[in-house]
């Protein structure tokens, strides 16, 4: 039996905008859990460098989800209702792991400058106890 593809045709260049929709969301969304992985296993990740990682393929997201409106028009919208709803779909999943990444990202940064201070009390106390023991020999002299 014939099946026939009851999806709408996409003209070529509509087609290539779709497609590279698609390649920008499953390449942040690739980025976000690689992120996530990192905040969880790293002891000290690259914040700057998964910033901006994810800016890049942000700005790449944006024009491209911008391209395919564009390129389908308010017909072409309409006709791609399904696929509108699961690109919705995974950019609100992006957005809730966004959420969960800068929470990481803080907890890390909270971390550290507690970590930071232990160090710096830590090196007030040696510093003190060297004075006290210089101050005890030179005394004994």
């Amino acid at each position: 039996m014939r099946q026939f593809n009851l999806q709408p045709q996409l003209p070529m260049e509509t087609e290539e905008c779709r497609q590279e929709l698609e390649l920008c969301l499953a390449v942040y969304e690739e980025l976000q859990l690689l992120h996530l992985e990192l905040m969880e296993h790293e002891p000290m990740p690259d914040l700057s460098r998964m910033t901006s990682e994810r800016d890049n393929a942000f700005v790449k997201l944006k024009q491209s989800l911008n391209a395919f409106i564009k390129k389908t028009g308010a017909q072409g919208v309409l006709e791609n209702i399904p696929a509108l709803a699961e690109y919705n779909n995974r950019i609100t999943s992006i957005i809730d792991v966004s959420e969960k990444l800068s929470w990481a990202i803080m907890q890390y940064r909270e971390n550290l400058k507690t970590d930071i201070a232990m160090v710096k009390k830590s090196r007030d106390a040696m510093a003190g106890y060297g004075a006290a023991n210089i101050n005890h020999l030179t005394r004994g002299c």
